[in-house]
């Protein structure tokens, strides 16, 4: 079991971990995993949330009984039963966590409250790109939830390796796998941000003039002026204004050809992503013999879409260090030669290329890299600050692989 199970489980079948555990102790597994002070404040927020409390346990309800008397903090307690628990132990965990956080002395990281993608709730944020906003909205505030009907009632599909056609069983990539395409709904503001520094937003106004149709249809088409049917379905599909998710938009930049106009939402704003004029745009930073898919890796890239990259980098920061590099061909290389340079330095007294001596660096200089502190509030928002925040020696080495996986479960 590792972080990435207990959260897939939590969020896809609102399973707590350790609940069914009949033992009043800790296995081995389960006591170095909660030794661990981000997973016990993850674990600890996930019972929180289920209001799960070993005051009130009933007689049916089977609860790892140990974990319980450490979320709370108490001393021994009667149960029930009669029996007392011993969780000396688990009490010397806390003295380890309150240690290692009275050791630091860094500043707060948090993240602001996203719109979920089902929702499109105004939005008065003017996101120009810059580098005091990274299209996140770090501003302190906290993620609270994304219960959109992508997320809770659609699995991520993704290619079974070494697994038997017969077995129903995901593995722990499958698990990783799914806990990062939930957060690809995270990027909207970051995918915004990148369209506007490309100069490929446009005024909703324009769009409420001239647009021909809207996706989806039931959405409300107050405003919209030419909005009519038209037997040729050329002149009905001139221009198509859509409302969606990060995932659709990935879907229509794959499609957008030159014969219409597409034009997206991610969220309620006065601006619209113009997808052809994005495209063109992310075009001129790769070569003419790229494949078709390469501008939209290097959008991904930049966006953190579907990477753990969130506080390495803005939009802004990682498209014009590429941009400087003058690289061309969308690699795991360059990509992460643009995510650690300036970062850390070359290693020189590493035999390799150059990102292989970066990522060497990365790794000697980790305590650098670490969220310093984690003050959300809920299951969702501490596990995508914690986790996704800064990246591994095995995301950096396969974050072009990754991203294609990424690709590939968006257009299914």
């Amino acid at each position: 079991m590792d972080v990435y199970q207990i959260f897939y489980e939590y969020h896809f079948s609102g399973k707590l971990p350790f609940y069914d555990n009949d033992n009043s102790k800790l296995s081995e597994e389960e006591t170095k995993m909660l030794s661990d002070e981000n997973i016990f404040q993850l674990v600890s927020l996930m019972y929180s949330e289920k209001n799960v409390n070993t005051d009130n346990i009933i007689d049916e309800r089977k609860i790892c009984k140990a974990f319980g008397e450490m979320n709370v903090g108490s001393k021994e307690k009667e149960m029930k039963s009669g029996k007392k628990i011993d969780n000396r132990r688990l009490k010397n965990f806390q003295n380890i966590i309150k240690n290692k956080k009275n050791e630091r002395n860094k500043n707060l990281v948090n993240i602001e409250e996203m719109p979920t993608e089902s929702e499109h709730s105004s939005s008065d944020d003017s996101d120009d790109g810059d580098d005091s906003d990274d299209g996140d909205g770090n501003d302190g505030s906290e993620i609270t939830d994304i219960d959109t009907e992508e997320t809770v009632q659609r699995k991520p599909i993704v290619n079974k390796k070494n697994k038997k056609k017969e077995s129903n069983e995901i593995c722990p990539y499958e698990m990783k796998f799914a806990c990062d395409t939930i957060f690809t709904q995270f990027h909207a503001k970051r995918i915004q941000s990148l369209a506007n520094i490309l100069n490929a937003n446009v005024s909703m106004d324009w769009v409420r003039v001239v647009a021909s149709k809207i996706k989806p249809e039931k959405y409300d088409n107050s405003g919209f002026k030419m909005l009519h049917r038209h037997k040729d379905k050329k002149k009905e599909n001139r221009h198509i204004h859509i409302y969606g998710t990060v995932k659709e938009f990935i879907k229509q930049y794959i499609n957008a050809t030159d014969d219409n106009i597409i034009t997206f939402s991610l969220y309620n704003s006065e601006e619209a992503i113009h997808i052809q004029d994005l495209k063109k745009q992310l075009q001129k930073f790769i070569s003419v013999s790229s494949d078709e898919t390469s501008s939209l890796l290097l959008l991904m890239a930049s966006c953190s879409i579907g990477i753990p990259t969130r506080k390495m980098y803005t939009p802004k920061e990682f498209i014009t260090k590429w941009k400087n590099c003058k690289y061309k061909k969308v690699n795991n290389s360059n990509i992460v030669c643009t995510i650690l340079k300036g970062k850390v330095s070359v290693d020189e007294n590493i035999n390799g290329v150059e990102y292989q001596q970066l990522i060497h660096n990365y790794n000697k200089n980790k305590q650098y890299f670490l969220v310093s502190e984690n003050k959300n509030k809920t299951p969702l928002g501490y596990f995508t600050t914690q986790w996704y925040s800064y990246p591994d020696d095995s995301d950096l080495r396969n974050i072009f692989t990754h991203l294609n996986d990424v690709i590939r479960n968006c257009m299914n």
